[in-house]
């Protein structure tokens, strides 16, 4: 193994999650137990974190505050950068657009769109003369986003569903629920299929390090392999199971994104998240199954 990977214990986070219980957007039938991150992702010092309720937790980085965003019905499934402006998209199907505003320091929803499908990641695409929205999950839906309007729907092969996307170079890596891990080109057409083991996949997000471009794929029995690219080369693969009770119904990974600096962050379904980073050390606790 060329590099391993070491668990930061002395960095936590703290979200402010108390506000999402009284909001009216949440729920009835949902506890606050139930609370688990759907999505991870780091933009301009801020981490975003998707929520079953439908919040979006903004937590700054570098002062350690964190405020919710509320917009959406169902679990927050992606968060994204298209510049100028945040989108975000739920398991129900509806995007949304929010503008930053810098005078009252707080996001606004500014337009949104119904796709009426089953949704589970975001990602931008581009061929160098328009720019698209792809909205994975039970298809691959192509939106454009001059006009926020949808122009042409992906069919999955075999009836699989796409868990996760990752742009990288001219192509966009697939992750799906079957386990295997998919290239595409710009129309959807496949490049290349890596086979998985058969464990549901559950996240997915890529990282830059001294060995190169690397490929983390988060399951739901809690284990993230990491991969080198472009030639899909396994590395290892780390267990970030459930801390908490052997029981909980949800063991796996439910988000993973990177912080840079060879950092990156990992949240669980039961709530917890952890901080690791990637070294060309091999005498790390990432070890090679």
């Amino acid at each position: 193994m060329s590099g391993g990977v070491s668990l930061m214990e002395q960095r936590t986070f703290t979200l402010n999650l108390q506000d999402a219980l009284k909001h009216p957007y949440q729920p009835r039938n949902r506890r606050s137990s139930d609370q688990y991150f759907y999505s991870l992702e780091c933009i301009n010092d801020c981490l975003f974190t998707g929520i079953r309720t439908g919040h979006i937790s903004v937590y700054h980085i570098p002062t350690g505050t964190s405020t919710l965003i509320f917009g959406h019905t169902s679990p927050v499934v992606s968060v994204i950068l298209v510049d100028p402006a945040v989108i975000s998209a739920c398991d129900s199907g509806k995007i949304c657009i929010w503008s930053f505003d810098s005078v009252s320091n707080s996001f606004s929803c500014v337009n949104s769109l119904e796709t009426n499908s089953t949704l589970s990641c975001l990602i931008e695409v581009t061929d160098g003369v328009n720019r698209r929205l792809w909205a994975g999950g039970s298809a691959i839906t192509g939106i454009d986003l001059a006009t926020l309007s949808v122009v042409r729907t992906f069919p999955i092969p075999n009836g699989d569903f796409v868990k996760s996307m990752l742009r990288y170079g001219q192509h966009v890596i697939v992750a799906l629920q079957s386990g295997d891990s998919v290239v595409l080109d710009g129309n959807a057409e496949l490049v290349y299929r890596n086979a998985g083991d058969g464990v549901v996949l559950t996240a997915m997000s890529g990282m830059q390090s001294e060995q190169g471009d690397l490929l983390l794929l988060g399951n739901k029995n809690g284990f993230l392999s990491l991969w080198h690219l472009p030639a899909f080369t396994l590395d290892g693969v780390l267990s970030c199971g459930s801390e908490g009770s052997r029981n909980y119904k949800w063991p796996g990974i439910s988000a993973i994104t990177s912080l840079g600096g060879g950092m990156f962050v990992t949240a669980g379904y039961d709530g917890n998240m952890h901080i690791f980073r990637y070294t060309t050390n091999p005498e790390t606790s990432f070890k090679p199954q």
